[in-house]
């Protein structure tokens, strides 16, 4: 799977809508929803060719907003040969399943072996990584920059049932 795969499902990339999520306080100005939205976009594309394991864990957290504990700890026993992660539930959640064939060729030396996908690496790192590509933003009311969390909560403001919304 090359660029043009990743150009053609970045086109499918919805935006974030502008709307105040009262539940998890992430009422931030549009323009800014926007302009991170093009950041994951762009270090996903960025990062795919020479470093398909930052852009792996980029595309994990903003496509389908999974925590850095849940993304480290993906074996390849968790990948099907259809290239399906079982994501395991953490924190009281459920398991659930991701497609990952854009990125089938990085995946396929791990399919049924029991090591770590990203076992080289530690939240720490990624949270270093994600810094010095910009994916970082300070949301109103909190004290410290959202980065390792921040694709989980563009995911939340993308796909917030409407009923949870409230309009500014």
């Amino acid at each position: 799977m090359g660029l043009k795969e990743l150009q053609r499902a970045q086109k499918s990339i919805k935006s974030v809508p502008i709307p105040c999520a009262h539940t998890a306080n992430l009422c931030e100005v549009g323009v800014v929803s926007e302009q991170l939205n093009l950041a994951f976009v762009s270090s996903w594309e960025k990062e795919y060719s020479s470093r398909p394991a930052i852009a792996f864990v980029i595309w994990l957290m903003y496509t389908n907003g999974l925590r850095i504990s849940e993304i480290l700890s993906i074996t390849g026993r968790d990948i099907s040969r259809s290239y399906n992660i079982r994501i395991r539930s953490k924190k009281g959640s459920i398991d659930r399943l991701v497609n990952a064939s854009l990125f089938a060729s990085f995946l396929e030396s791990y399919i049924g072996n029991n090591t770590l996908v990203l076992g080289q690496f530690d939240r720490f790192y990624i949270y270093r990584e994600l810094k010095k590509l910009g994916l970082s933003y300070k949301f109103e009311g909190n004290q410290k920059s959202s980065v390792t969390h921040l694709g989980r909560h563009l995911f939340a403001l993308e796909n917030i049932p409407k009923y949870y919304v409230k309009e500014k």
